[in-house]
């Protein structure tokens, strides 16, 4: 429910900055795609760097909010950040103890 009403303020922002929203998840079908045409993208999916730095056009923005521990107790969000930093024009993860 946590995750609904996150997304919620997202979207609500975004729309109110009169942007095109596009909403996908884990089984979203051709996702690197649909990412590649993204000048935002917030990721929230809840799987250890799922999103991959190619995945992502260059000059993007990307906000990661996933929090995830590797078996080695790092931890890590939902993008692959060190795959990423170098294409990126602004990032942040949200990575909390």
């Amino acid at each position: 429910m946590l995750q609904i009403l996150w997304a919620a303020q997202w979207l609500w922002s975004f729309f109110n900055a009169r942007a095109t929203v596009t909403i996908c998840n884990s089984k979203t079908q051709d996702l690197s795609t649909k990412l590649k045409q993204a000048d935002v993208v917030v990721v929230a999916v809840g799987i250890p760097q799922m999103i991959k730095g190619d995945w992502i056009k260059e000059g993007a923005t990307v906000i990661d909010v996933g929090i995830n521990r590797l078996d080695d107790g790092k931890l890590v969000g939902d993008v692959d950040f060190d795959a990423l930093k170098t294409r990126l024009r602004g990032s942040r993860q949200c990575l909390a103890v």
